[in-house]
């Protein structure tokens, strides 16, 4: 609720203001990336279970997210707006969303900005070592992390989260532990081989970068780009290692 209050703020400043394209980011960003991708898994199984708070949450969301989009793909909004329970006239009729400074909480978004933290590194980690499940592991929190929190983690991450870990290599998080299973059986020839592959990879990358011709003549987005890469592959070789 907090971050669609900080989205309606936004695209209605950018519509008010002819910055249309901050608004399309705006809204884009709180459907797709904060809505879909983090609150609906967040609130599957309470969904499932036909939780009323979740289901009113879920159903006051895509409310205002479809009057929030309906300017820039009408089409789209005003189906998916007749698909909504409840008897609705056509969406582009609807009033524009109030303000909704009062959901605003920024404590709130802190503490969901760490623990999508947590879940990005763990999946960083799946990515990387040989040996990590797709599924399981096990997670010991630095803090006490009230147990809203913690159920989140365990959804999210496919993880448990335990007040201390089984044995394993302990991979360190930002806000504290995990330990996946079977990472010790991991292949030490794979391992050795996906290194090669990555510092070979990087070397062709520095190689570019060290090329006077190339910094000169590229685009500076391509520079950054190439220069974002070596750095992915050196963290990448570095947890290997």
């Amino acid at each position: 609720m907090s971050r669609l209050a900080s989205a309606q703020r936004e695209v209605t400043e950018g519509i008010e203001g002819f910055t249309f394209q901050d608004s399309i980011a705006a809204a884009y960003g709180c459907a797709w990336n904060e809505f879909c991708d983090w609150w609906l898994e967040a609130s599957k199984a309470r969904l499932t279970a036909k939780d009323k708070t979740a289901q009113a949450i879920a159903l006051h969301c895509l409310d205002t997210l479809f009057r929030l989009l309906h300017p820039f793909m009408p089409f789209v909004t005003e189906e998916l707006w007749s698909r909504l329970p409840g008897q609705r006239d056509f969406v582009m009729r609807s009033e524009w969303p109030e303000d909704m400074h009062q959901y605003v909480d920024g404590q709130a978004e802190t503490e969901f900005e760490r623990l999508m933290a947590m879940v990005y590194e763990i999946r960083s980690y799946r990515k990387t070592i040989p040996g990590a499940p797709a599924k399981g592991g096990a997670v010991q929190l630095s803090g006490d992390g009230d147990a809203d929190w913690v159920r989140a983690l365990s959804s999210l991450g496919s993880v448990a989260v335990v007040d201390q870990l089984p044995p394993g290599k302990a991979l360190g998080l930002a806000e504290g532990s995990v330990v996946f299973p079977q990472l010790e059986s991991a292949d030490t020839a794979v391992t050795e081989k996906k290194i090669a592959a990555l510092a070979k990879d990087l070397e062709r990358v520095e190689a570019k970068l060290a090329n006077e011709e190339f910094l000169a003549k590229a685009p500076r987005e391509e520079v950054a780009k190439q220069q974002g890469r070596a750095e992915e592959l050196r963290a990448a070789i570095e947890r290997l290692s």
